[in-house]
């Protein structure tokens, strides 16, 4: 985790995307006046974690719907 001031960061912003994209930094934060006013973080494309990430990867038996209708 890096601390840059708001005026470097406006002139190194490419510089800071670089950094972590190629995972030198996991996060940047933005100061001014040396207080934390912004985060820059990388972000995230790992799709596993995502709702409908199992899609076509589950097979759902062919009496499945035949199960629903069933009385137990």
């Amino acid at each position: 985790m890096m601390q840059i001031n708001v005026v470097s960061a406006e002139k190194e912003f490419c510089r800071l995307i670089q950094l972590l994209e190629s995972g030198a930094e996991d996060s940047v934060i933005i100061t001014r006046d040396g207080k934390a006013v912004a985060v820059l973080t990388p972000f995230s494309t790992d799709t596993s974690k995502r709702i409908g990430a199992a899609k076509g990867k589950i097979e759902d038996p062919e009496n499945f719907d035949l199960m629903n209708t069933l009385d137990l």
